[in-house]
This record gives C-alpha cells, sequence and structure tokens, in this order.
C-alpha cells in the first residue's frame, strides 16, 4: 500500500481565529490540545463545500492529512496517546485502502 499520509500540518490560534477549510476530497485525523481540557483525537469530515472553521485563543491542532479513500480502524485508533511523534506510526497501522480506490489514484 502506497503512503495514506499525504502531509502533516499544524494551527496555533494566539487570538479568535477563523480557518478556511477548502474541500480536497481527504479527510484528516487531527489531534486537538486546548487549555484546560484533555487532549483528543477527531477525524474531520469529507466536506462537500468550503466552510470556516473557529479556533479559539490557546488552540494548536496537529493535523494528518489522509490520502483519498483512506480507511481507519476506528476501534483501534480509541485511546491512542497524544503523541504527534508517534501518531504517523499507529495511523499506519490502523490504515488501509481498498485495492480499487488505490489503482484508481495511481
Amino acid at each position: 500500500m502506497s503512503d495514506v499520509i499525504l502531509a502533516t500540518w499544524e494551527a496555533i490560534a494566539e487570538h479568535p481565529l477563523d480557518i478556511r477549510v477548502v474541500p480536497d476530497g481527504c479527510r484528516d485525523l487531527i489531534l486537538c490540545l486546548a487549555p484546560r481540557a484533555a487532549p483528543h483525537w477527531f477525524i474531520s469530515d469529507l466536506d462537500d463545500r468550503t466552510r470556516v472553521v473557529r479556533m479559539d485563543p490557546g488552540v494548536r491542532l496537529i493535523g494528518f492529512r489522509l490520502r483519498p479513500g483512506t480507511v481507519l480502524d476506528l476501534d483501534r485508533l480509541a485511546g491512542m496517546e497524544p503523541d504527534p511523534e508517534q501518531a504517523a506510526q499507529r495511523i499506519h497501522d490502523v490504515a488501509t485502502q481498498p485495492a480499487a480506490v488505490s489503482e484508481a489514484l495511481d
């Protein structure tokens, strides 16, 4: 299987911040680090239109852009430690991509 992570990114809000999200056929696995809240992971929606996401001051997001068609085993992802250094390997461990999708994209 080809690499399921296309890119990593990070956003930090020093003040209230609106981020424009443009649909590109990809989903992201995102680690949210916010003041006075437990770190948590979430998977972005597969957008069909541009939308604006509001970030509050002090929030840090670390994202892993997934190749289109990537399927994550959410049960195996549950409880993943909030460690960006180990996240890439863990994502590879729990990600699959249907052969037909991979072939079409290649």
